[in-house]
C-alpha cells in the first residue's frame, strides 16, 4: 500500500527501530518487483511484517489481468547486504 512507507515511520519510533531504513527497503522492493521481476504483472498488495528485532518479511502480490493469473514474491532481510 502507498500509506507503508510511513506506517513504518510511526512504528519505527513507537518501538525503537529505523524507520527510515524499513520505508526505504519497502520502497526498493516494490520497485524491483513492479520494475524488473513482476514482467507484466501489477501489484496489488504489498505487505511488510517487521520483528521486534528489526527483521522484516515483505510480501507482496501482482496481477496479469490478460492471463488471469498472479504471482506472489516474498523478500526476507536476512542476508540481504
Amino acid at each position: 500500500s502507498r500509506k507503508t512507507p510511513g506506517e513504518l515511520l510511526t512504528i519505527g519510533e513507537r518501538v525503537g527501530l529505523d524507520g527510515d531504513a524499513l520505508a526505504t527497503a519497502s520502497r526498493l522492493v516494490a520497485k524491483v518487483d513492479s520494475a524488473a521481476v513482476q514482467d507484466g504483472y501489477d501489484l496489488y498488495l504489498h505487505g511488510f511484517i517487521v520483528a521486534d528485532d528489526g527483521r522484516w518479511v515483505v510480501v507482496q502480490q501482482g496481477m496479469n489481468g490478460d492471463a488471469r493469473q498472479a504471482r506472489r514474491y516474498h523478500w526476507l532481510s536476512e542476508g540481504l547486504t
